[in-house]
């Protein structure tokens, strides 16, 4: 049996569709550094942590009695916003719309990709998939999403802060200065240029 011949131009493409792989995961690597990542890839990790819940155990239910509909929905939006801040993400609603912490800056969520998160969670979580997929039953998770997880409004500080590439540069009486961005400032822009302390 002749063994194939080594074909240096199979090989240089292989190589070159690996690096063109390489370079495209570090642009997107580097993109998400500077801009945050975006709200789908936030709530596609944020699902990954969603584990199975006993809802009979946290509803305090005998095995005999029926879960209702209203216990569902309560305890998987209260396992979500757990979940969420036992990993330091932002999820929250504010003045109707729905935004999540990139990291940067606070994204508004489309309602019905938000809905789609909401039921995929709750399956994952046990509901039965048949009422998970519900539209009045997504509907309820959304509603009472809005009801469990709104912010409420922010006192206006002294400092006045402005949302750059690599941090947020903040004005104080004393000195202005570049800090990390953080979620409890709820700034849901981000400017595309870094701040440089060397620029005139």
């Amino acid at each position: 049996m002749a063994s194939k011949a080594f074909n240096y131009k199979d090989y240089i493409g292989l190589v070159g569709n690996e690096l063109q792989k390489a370079t495209l995961l570090g642009i997107e690597s580097k993109r998400e550094a500077l801009k945050g990542k975006s709200y789908q890839k936030v709530l596609t990790e944020l699902l990954t942590q969603i584990g199975k819940v006993n809802f009979r155990e946290r509803a305090g239910l005998d095995e005999d009695v029926k879960m209702s509909r209203k216990l569902y929905v309560v305890i998987a939006i209260d396992e979500i916003i757990g979940t969420a801040i036992s990993h330091n993400w932002g999820l929250c609603t504010k003045d109707g719309f729905t935004y999540v912490f990139n990291g940067k800056y606070w994204q508004v969520v489309n309602l019905e990709d938000f809905k789609t998160f909401l039921a995929g969670a709750a399956i994952q979580m046990g509901v039965p998939i048949l009422e998970a997929k519900y539209h009045l039953f997504k509907d309820e998770l959304s509603k009472q999403f809005l009801s469990a997880a709104n912010l409420p409004t922010l006192e206006v500080g002294e400092n006045t802060l402005i949302n750059l590439a690599n941090g947020t540069f903040e004005i104080t009486k004393d000195k202005p200065y570049l800090r990390e961005q953080r979620r409890e400032d709820f700034i849901k822009y981000q400017l595309p240029f870094e701040f440089n302390p060397q620029a005139k």
